[in-house]
């Protein structure tokens, strides 16, 4: 009887443990929310670029140090410069869990790229620069031919008459 009883308990336990774990997870917004949360806020196109119909592609480099903040942050040829105040501050990243995006304890030097796509997605016809790879992915810093990195999908700024 003591035996059915536990094995009762063992399984009640293993049913509801992934519902337990579930709701734990969604209360507190992970490193990856965290991060993307503060790009909605933060990025935005300049309004007169996005008068003009520009569409662009750029990107930002942040450099991690061993204790998880932002030592540095680099941005590509073509990034906006209205968007560097906001986006390019390394304080912004600060109580980011860096550990849960990586997968694994931070080193020094570690580095997250952040593509960034901006465009009006009511216009049938986006002109896009033609960029090569370097224009987008090549840092100012950069003298190594390969670097250990992480690379976020593609983060959309999308723009268009809503903002005006």
């Amino acid at each position: 009887m003591k035996k059915l009883l536990y094995s009762i308990y063992l399984v009640l336990i293993l049913m509801f443990l992934p519902f337990a774990i579930q709701a734990q997870n969604q209360a507190s917004p992970g490193a990856s929310d965290s991060l993307l949360n503060i790009l909605k806020r933060k990025a935005g196109m300049p309004l007169e670029l996005a008068e003009k119909k520009l569409s662009a592609v750029f990107a930002m480099k942040l450099v991690l140090s061993s204790s998880g903040k932002v030592s540095k942050i680099e941005t590509s040829k073509f990034f906006p410069d209205k968007l560097i105040p906001r986006l390019a501050v390394p304080d912004l990243y600060n109580g980011i869990h860096w550990e849960q995006i990586f997968k694994r304890k931070i080193k020094n030097g570690d580095i997250l790229i952040i593509p960034f796509v901006a465009y009006d997605p009511l216009e049938k016809n986006a002109t896009f620069y033609e960029y090569t790879v370097e224009d987008i992915f090549k840092f100012s810093d950069d003298k190594n031919l390969f670097i250990n990195c992480l690379m976020m999908q593609p983060f959309p700024i999308k723009y268009g008459s809503a903002q005006k």
